[in-house]
């Protein structure tokens, strides 16, 4: 009976754990994603050719 009940303890915390990296890995990637559009749009708003850079 104990076992069971560390074993699912555990299961919390690994899905309590992962949760929390999947807030902070989606946080990053907004934050990521919102400095490549501007950087993507300062470009774009140059004129220039840069967008090849980028791969766009």
């Amino acid at each position: 009976m104990g076992f069971w009940r560390w074993k699912r303890g555990r299961l919390d915390l690994v899905l309590f754990l992962s949760q929390i990296l999947a807030m902070k890995m989606i946080l990053l990637m907004s934050v990521f994603g919102v400095r490549v559009l501007r950087l993507g749009t300062e470009i774009c708003s140059r004129g220039g050719d840069g967008g090849h850079l980028l791969g766009l």
